[in-house]
């Protein structure tokens, strides 16, 4: 009935970090991401969520700048 995964190196663990951060990535929030992935808690689905410098500093510059 299931799929085998045939790539090198490719996981459904590895999947399952690419889709929550591709989600996060895309703007979707934590407590959405938490239900598409079937967890019963955000510290779970935290687990899954990669972040890396420029997607930090993009969510730091889309705050207001108040003329300092």
């Amino acid at each position: 009935m299931g799929s085998a995964i045939t790539r090198p190196g490719v996981t459904i663990h590895k999947l399952q970090h690419t889709f929550a951060t591709m989600l996060l990535q895309a703007g979707c929030d934590l407590v959405t991401i938490q239900k598409l992935m079937g967890h019963n808690s955000l510290e779970t689905t935290s687990m899954y969520l990669h972040s890396d410098m420029r997607s930090l500093r993009g969510a730091v510059e889309k705050l207001p700048k108040f003329g300092l």
